[in-house]
């Protein structure tokens, strides 16, 4: 499946489509492709992390651009959560907005040839935490420490992911992560510390080190601080933090002894770390928290769900993934410009049962939260549509009927969506809404089969503010999998997929002298196996694309 984010907020425009390594039935997206859409091509195509990916969305909210990802099937399970990207100017890139599980750096991520942060990007950091470098080399070292080791030190989202899915994250995701203050391991915290010292132009070496073991720890030591040769270690990915660097140059245990005196292992009566504050971490599967009279307490955590449920409490900058199961479609409904909702049309057990889970934006969390959960028969698509009258609903597409649904809001206070009524469609795989002339609005509904055959009509409703919707036309169709509104041109047209025939029929509105009806069918297209269409004008190529995504072959 295929979207397309704003121009107007990248710069150039940028095309997004799922993909899939996997030939064989059902298909299972590993990855997303992203492309700088040149006057003639498209370019330098990126690839962005995903599990059985099926459809995806862009959207604007709050003054931000989001990409939301359906996860379907990775070849095991329909269990995938779903994950929302947002575009960071700075990075110029997606970087992952509700953050899901899997973080460990990888071997690759330690070469300090690369140059992962800029000086800006440094200074911001250093502005952000307080850390003036103004002062003397060693005064910033420290102050970079004591910054760093404030944030969490923790592998809550690596315990609450299945081993077999846990993976490492790129050097960009450390990066990403660790800008927004969200910590994590050894192997996220210390090499980052590494790149931003670089950036402020000191001579840095991330080593592998040890703690229980070879290898299962990273130091960062850092050259050349307040004389040629001297040497620095700094330890702010720790359970032990340090809020200062160490020398290690011919001082015996003296520098480690002052590691610990500035941990929260403290000398008696000195104060551990600043009023109010008290220690979090977490070692393999226990949770270490520091009570009111400075006494570590552990707690064992036992599953994957009360991990989760520590995490949330412990570290609310933690962000996650969106908990979906079997999700065919995704699409966002907009409130207001600071509101809105996601919707994730969900198959969870062969293609029979399922729900569309609706997730509202929290303003002031800046993240998604479960709302509602509709029951279907397995969707296989939603479709946001705001009518012209001013309602804002969903058309959830499911096996054994389409059902319209409205929001029920207020301000901020999004209460729920109420269902309005039954379509009696069965079989139905997308539906599309159009607002035409005159302020009506239609719903296109494409079914792929009736009882007995696949030569099934599509429908066409239309939609009155009082009396709901009911059908206006019937549009021939062999299997149709997809309906499509082309603004291709100052008269749109509609495109509707036919999967069985592989032939796609392209309908003009008419109502007019020349066409009395609706629509009437003006041009075919071949298009064997398709799956889905979307079109898209390019203003920097000033030409209109149509592209057509092929399930299997």
């Amino acid at each position: 499946m295929l979207a397309r984010a704003s121009p107007t907020r990248f710069g150039m425009t940028r095309i997004c489509g799922a993909s899939s390594e996997n030939r064989q039935p059902p298909v299972t997206g590993n990855s997303l492709r992203l492309g700088d859409l040149a006057p003639s091509s498209i370019e330098a195509p990126r690839a962005l992390p995903t599990r059985g990916a099926w459809a995806l969305t862009s959207f604007r909210l709050s003054g931000e651009v989001f990409l939301a990802v359906a996860s379907f099937f990775d070849g095991a399970s329909r269990k995938l959560s779903s994950r929302v990207y947002r575009w960071d100017v700075g990075l110029d890139m997606f970087v992952w907005h509700q953050v899901g599980p899997g973080r460990m750096l990888p071997d690759h991520a330690w070469n300090m040839e690369v140059n992962l942060l800029s000086a800006a990007e440094a200074h911001d950091f250093a502005c952000r935490h307080g850390i003036d470098l103004t002062g003397s080399r060693k005064e910033v070292l420290n102050a970079v420490a004591k910054a760093v080791s404030a944030m969490p030190f923790h592998n809550l989202d690596l315990l609450a992911t299945n081993p077999g899915a846990r993976k490492p994250p790129t050097a960009q995701a450390v990066k990403a992560s660790m800008l927004r203050g969200q910590g994590g391991l050894c192997f996220v915290k210390q090499p980052f510390v590494g790149h931003l010292l670089q950036a402020l132009g000191y001579a840095v070496e991330v080593l592998p080190g040890a703690v229980t073991h070879p290898g299962n720890h990273v130091i960062v030591v850092v050259h050349d601080v307040q004389e040629e040769g001297d040497r620095y270690l700094v330890e702010a990915g720790c359970g032990y933090p340090s809020s200062q660097a160490v020398c290690i140059d011919d001082d015996g245990h003296k520098g480690f002894e002052q590691v610990f005196q500035d941990s929260f292992r403290e000398e008696p009566g000195r104060e551990p770390h600043p009023p109010g504050a008290s220690m979090i971490a977490v070692k393999d599967a226990i949770l270490l928290e520091e009570d009111e009279d400075g006494k570590v307490v552990s707690t064992q955590l036992h599953d994957a769900e009360g991990i989760r449920k520590k995490l949330i409490l412990h570290f609310p900058e933690m962000k996650r993934d969106l908990a979906t199961e079997g999700a065919k479609d995704v699409e966002f409904l907009r409130l207001s410009d600071s509101l809105g909702v996601l919707a994730f049309a969900e198959n969870s057990a062969n293609d029979s049962v399922g729900e569309c889970r609706l997730f509202v934006w929290r303003p002031a969390k800046q993240q998604f939260k479960l709302l509602q959960a509709l029951a279907t028969s397995g969707a296989s698509d939603v479709e946001a549509f705001e009518p012209q009258s001013g309602e804002k609903g969903l058309l959830v597409v499911h096996e054994e009927d389409t059902e319209v649904y409205l929001a029920d809001w207020e301000g901020e206070d999004v209460r729920g969506f109420a269902k309005i009524q039954s379509l009696g469609s069965k079989h139905g795989r997308d539906a599309e809404h159009v607002s035409w002339r005159g302020g009506r609005d239609f719903m296109v509904l494409a079914l792929f089969r009736g009882e007995a055959s696949y030569e099934v009509d599509s429908l066409v409703f239309e939609w009155r503010p009082q009396g709901g919707v009911f059908v206006v036309q019937r549009l021939p169709s062999v299997g149709a999998f997809d309906a499509e509104l082309l603004n291709l041109s100052e008269a749109p047209r509609l495109l509707v997929a036919n999967q069985r025939s592989g032939t796609s029929f392209v309908y003009e509105f008419g109502e007019n002298d020349a066409c009395k009806e609706l629509l009437c069918k003006r041009d075919e297209l071949s298009t064997p196996k398709v799956y889905n269409i979307a079109a898209h004008f390019v203003p920097e190529a000033h030409m209109n694309f149509l592209a057509v995504a092929n399930y299997w072959d």
